[in-house]
């Protein structure tokens, strides 16, 4: 188990003093490695931040004696931050101050300009800061979190390696306990001298501390794939919510892989606690979260490719089965992880465009997906050629119902104009216009839990875990 640093030591690095000596460089490789010594460098430097600002400030509130600043107490947190809360200072104080600085300018005036305070005392009120973080940016070294106005309110260090690695769109803002103001989330490497840990932190600027840190580090191994590890797994992207309607809060968590899998975990939003974990071989897009059936339960709705069968596939999940893979072949199998419990899963094949280019183009790629009505209805993007050296682009747009039939087949025109072209040079023996399409609707394969199918069917394995969740208990 890896020691941590004596509070005193922290507290003196802090403080730049001269006793640390060449153990500063130790000290800073230690903060990037060791989230519970990096939670109290924080809280520290947090402290004397907030009196430095009260002692300095220029748009502050009246400055306090010293005698009623907050004594810091080692191994606590601080014993009340609002005594120090930053805020935009009224006229009639900063007046105030003034005349007590200057007595001898402000002379026999002094009883005019109290009355001409009180005044606009009565009338002006005191304009509190904006404390709710809606916004990151990183710099430097540092997590800098924004108010609405563009105000740095808070600051997180994250170590040169993770801030050089984070991307600050996959910062998340969510407000967990309904206090008005918004906790961060964002996922970070924790790189140490033994392996590589993918977190996911939960930061409350009210409070200047992390809430909980959880690990995010999956055991992948593919045996005919053994480069693939999850070193370089990355977060994505992050979605909160109650879409299991079950009264609490969890985070979604989408990891990529540059190759491949893709994951989506589920964890407890108030603790970081792992809830279950779905592994995809292959990439995935942005889920969309819709209720497809009206029962105040979201499905989690993601396209992309499965490597395995080299196909753009739609994936449906619901939102409480959040556990095991996809389905995979001999090539990419994957050890310790079980089959999915999805809802539903789409397979679908190239077209007679798309299968024109076989030996240039590996696979197909569904993007998306999109709502595009009222209705519970989404569509996906089909690209089917997916080769960057191709001048090329083919694009299809299916629409699904709520019933995850397809509802529709439409072309692009890049789509189009290439079929005219392959249709002339002979490459394709028919146009691929409405009556192709209708056939090419019965090509999708559906996957029932075990085997491929003709025709649509809900995975074998989320009917089971959906009749064990309705006995009684």
């Amino acid at each position: 188990m890896t020691e941590h640093i004596d509070e005193v030591q922290i507290e003196l690095f802090v403080l730049n003093s001269p006793s640390v000596g060449d153990k500063r460089g130790v000290i800073s490789a230690h903060l990037d490695s060791c989230i519970e010594c990096k939670e109290l460098y924080e809280s520290i430097s947090g402290f004397y931040r907030d009196v430095q600002n009260d002692l300095d400030g220029e748009n502050r509130l009246p400055a306090i004696s010293r005698r009623d600043l907050p004594v810091r107490q080692p191994g606590g947190r601080l014993p009340d931050r609002a005594s120090v809360q930053q805020v935009e200072m009224a006229v009639p104080f900063r007046a105030a101050r003034w005349v007590m600085k200057h007595p001898y300018v402000a002379g026999s005036s002094f009883v005019g300009v109290l009355a001409l305070m009180v005044a606009m005392f009565l009338v002006l009120p005191l304009k509190t800061r904006d404390t709710n973080s809606v916004s990151a940016e990183v710099r430097g070294d540092m997590m800098v979190f924004l108010n609405t106005r563009g105000e740095q309110i808070d600051q997180f260090s994250l170590g040169e390696k993770s801030a050089s690695q984070l991307k600050v769109s996959r910062v998340v803002f969510f407000d967990l306990n309904h206090d008005g103001v918004n906790e961060a989330f964002w996922g970070q490497r924790s790189i140490s001298v033994t392996r590589t840990n993918l977190q996911l932190v939960c930061w409350s600027s009210k409070d200047h501390e992390v809430v909980w840190s959880s690990d995010l580090t999956p055991r992948l191994r593919f045996p005919n794939k053994p480069e693939i590890t999850s070193d370089e797994l990355a977060v994505e992207s992050i979605d909160i919510g109650d879409y299991d309607n079950d009264g609490k809060v969890e985070a979604y968590i989408r990891l990529i892989h540059p190759y491949f899998p893709c994951l989506l975990m589920k964890v407890d939003a108030m603790s970081g606690k792992e809830i279950g974990t779905y592994l995809h071989v292959g990439t995935l897009g942005k889920p969309l979260f819709l209720d497809l059936d009206k029962d105040g339960v979201s499905e989690i709705i993601m396209a992309g490719v499965n490597q395995a069968y080299r196909a753009a596939c739609v994936v449906v999940l619901d939102s409480r089965f959040i556990d095991g893979r996809s389905p995979t072949n001999d090539e990419y199998a994957i050890d310790d992880w079980h089959s999915a419990s999805e809802r539903a899963y789409i397979r679908i094949p190239k077209t007679i465009v798309g299968a024109a280019f076989e030996d240039e183009v590996k696979y197909n790629l569904a993007g998306g997906p999109e709502l595009i009505t009222s209705d519970p209805s989404f569509k996906v993007n089909v690209e089917e050629l997916t080769n960057p050296s191709l001048k090329h682009t083919a694009t299809l747009f299916i629409r699904f119902g709520p019933d995850l039939a397809v509802e529709d087949i439409g072309t692009g025109d890049d789509y189009d104009i290439l079929a005219e072209q392959l249709l002339k040079e002979h490459r394709i023996r028919q146009k691929p216009n409405r009556t192709y399409f209708d056939e090419f609707k019965k090509t999708l394969l559906y996957w029932d839990g075990e085997t491929w199918q003709n025709q649509f069917s809900l995975n074998k394995r989320y009917l089971e875990a959906l009749a064990k969740l309705k006995q009684p208990s």
